[in-house]
Formats: structure tokens, C-alpha cells, sequence
């Protein structure tokens, strides 16, 4: 991902994502590995007034997902982290996928 453009590409094509899916993922990219909770989610991306609010974190992964991921119910890019929240997967994790750890 490209995190000042917010394009994504992937085996060379670009992904087509909404604005706020393209968000996202921008904050993910921007420290893959590191872990970001539905709330620091909601408090980048639509700021601190909406983290009351009832916005589905987990529809837009789901959405994000199918147009990245080949497996989406396995996903190797954007992992949950059970009870923490979500992470992109970054180059160890690529590294063990590769190597069949």
C-alpha cells in the first residue's frame, strides 16, 4: 500500500477500495505488526466524537478482506487479534507464511 496515496495493490492490480476502507488500511500500513483496536480505529479515522457511536469496524475488515485477501476466512494480510483488535501482517509474518512455519 501505497500510504500517502492510498492506492493497493496486489500481484501487480490495483484493489479498489472505498475512502474508508483505503483509511484503514492506511493506518494499518503505516506500523504493520503493531496492533490497532476497533477503538483507535474509530478515533483515527473519524475522530474522537464518534467513539460512542455504533460505526462496524468488523463489516468494513469483512469488506476489506474480500478484495484482498485469497482466503478471506485465513487471512495472511489484515489479522485479527483475538479480544485486542486488528494488525497488518508484516515482514516476518511473511517470512514464516513463506517457510512453512
Amino acid at each position: 500500500m501505497n500510504v500517502r496515496t492510498g492506492n493497493v495493490r496486489l500481484a501487480g492490480k490495483r484493489v479498489e477500495l472505498t475512502p474508508k476502507e483505503s483509511r484503514i488500511m492506511a493506518v494499518l500500513a503505516s506500523h504493520p505488526g503493531e496492533v490497532y483496536s476497533k477503538r483507535d480505529l474509530i478515533e483515527e479515522i473519524w475522530g474522537e466524537e464518534y467513539l460512542d457511536s455504533s460505526i462496524a469496524i468488523s463489516v468494513y475488515i469483512r469488506r476489506i478482506r474480500a478484495k484482498l485477501e485469497p482466503d478471506p476466512s485465513e487471512p495472511r494480510y489484515v489479522q485479527t487479534v483475538w479480544h485486542c483488535g486488528y494488525r497488518l501482517a508484516d515482514e516476518e509474518d511473511e517470512k514464516r507464511d513463506s517457510s512453512g512455519e
